[in-house]
């Protein structure tokens, strides 16, 4: 898959958003079954760069990735 679409696993979390020769890579969101969502930068199928989490209680977390890796928040 190249381009933007939707993939749904296998544990039915969703992401929908960018994708390079089948990895989430650029701009997605990513819904987690029990509600938590993860809208930001992919890279390489990790998430990479700024984004947002937003907890299934509603509450927002500003962040930034490294390859997968938290490196700065608002919580």
């Amino acid at each position: 898959m190249h381009g933007k679409g939707t993939m749904t696993y296998a544990d039915k979390s969703n992401y929908k958003g960018e994708f390079v020769a089948g990895k989430r890579h650029g701009l997605g969101k990513f819904e987690k079954v029990n509600g938590d969502i993860y809208e930001g930068g992919w890279l390489e199928d990790v998430r990479h760069g700024s984004g947002v989490i937003i907890l299934s209680n509603g509450k927002e977390i500003t962040t930034e990735y490294v390859h997968d890796k938290r490196k700065s928040s608002n919580d």
